[in-house]
């Protein structure tokens, strides 16, 4: 009932004045996000040479979420950021989810940017840029992560199946044609060239992964521990509640992948007994820090209702394995201070 009454709400709202949206007062600045004052989503963060280096979507507080360049925050601590404007920019509205990866081999990094419904890629000398673009990579794809293990790339990425215009959305989901992100993987003989063909990982097939208007794997992430292969990712709308981040297990980074059978393991939980609410979360990457703790750094909203995309904030939760190998995030909301 709360998900079908949020998606009359939204297209109600839609029709009368996007502008509604994007003027609702902010809630309450909590402790966690990371960065109380950003409006972050697409968190990525990268550990180089002792500093912790965070990249995201930037949002220009419309509905549509309007993203035309990416920042970096750069950290001693995850605690303290100072902020470098202007990494990169492109003559759009929908600059996404940055992916940073080094590679030790070129000792180049390499930005994975998702542009007009395009993968593209760009090159730096320095983890806080400038990056110098190298064009688009894959087509109809958003969402990229490089992974690479023993000398051999592997870049995972989610295909799209529908226009980016919300009233397109819209459309398609009146006459019963849904758009539709999966996730695949693309070997690559280096960061920036290709080989073969992509393989196609994971659908939305489950309940939690398909929404109103879309059905949606993204936000993939590779994460491995001893000898198991933890592609997690996220599922659902991002604009609704209902947004979580799951896994899928297997003993190669090219599958096959079998999704957990308690999936979601990060999902919109309510305030109780003190403890505050976990709203929309997902779209993430994990960092390891210097003591060797593993942390997933994710977005979420402050409020079950709020369907704006220029309202997620960057937050930190511990990841651990349990003793069956089993993924858990230790989620704590976003508290006050």
């Amino acid at each position: 009932m709360k998900r079908t009454f949020a998606y009359i709400t939204l297209i109600t709202l839609l029709a009368l004045n996007t502008s509604v949206l994007s003027a609702m007062e902010v809630p309450e600045e909590v402790s966690n996000p990371i960065l109380a004052a950003e409006n972050l989503a697409d968190p990525h963060m990268l550990r180089y040479q002792g500093k912790y280096y965070l990249y995201g979507t930037y949002l220009d507080g419309s509905m549509s979420a309007g993203s035309d360049h990416y920042d970096a925050y750069v950290s001693a601590d995850m605690h303290t950021w100072d902020k470098v404007e202007n990494i990169f920019q492109a003559d759009s509205v929908t600059l996404w989810a940055p992916d940073v990866f080094y590679d030790p081999l070129s000792k180049m990094f390499y930005l994975y940017y998702s542009n007009q419904l395009d993968i593209g890629i760009a090159t730096s000398n320095s983890p806080t840029g400038p990056f110098e673009d190298k064009g688009i990579l894959i087509e109809n794809a958003i969402d990229a992560h490089m992974y690479s293990e023993d000398g051999q790339y592997y870049l995972y990425y989610s295909s799209v199946d529908y226009k980016s215009g919300l009233l397109d959305i819209i459309m398609a989901r009146l006459t019963g044609n849904k758009g539709k992100e999966n996730i695949l993987v693309q070997r690559m003989s280096s960061p920036l060239s290709k080989v073969g063909a992509p393989q196609l990982l994971l659908e939305p097939t489950d309940d939690w992964e398909q929404g109103f208007f879309l059905d949606i794997t993204e936000g993939a992430w590779m994460y491995k521990h001893a000898d198991t292969y933890y592609l997690m990712y996220s599922g659902g709308e991002t604009m609704f509640g209902e947004y979580a981040l799951g896994y899928a297990t297997s003993s190669s980074p090219l599958g096959p992948f079998a999704k957990h059978s308690d999936n979601p393991i990060l999902r919109t939980t309510s305030a109780a007994d003190g403890k505050p609410g976990i709203f929309s979360p997902g779209h993430h990457s994990v960092i390891r820090d210097e003591e060797g703790t593993d942390w997933v750094i994710y977005h979420q909203k402050k409020s079950y209702w709020d369907v704006s995309l220029s309202r997620r904030y960057t937050c930190r939760d511990r990841l651990l394995v349990d003793d069956q190998g089993r993924l858990v995030i230790q989620a704590t909301g976003m508290s006050g201070d």
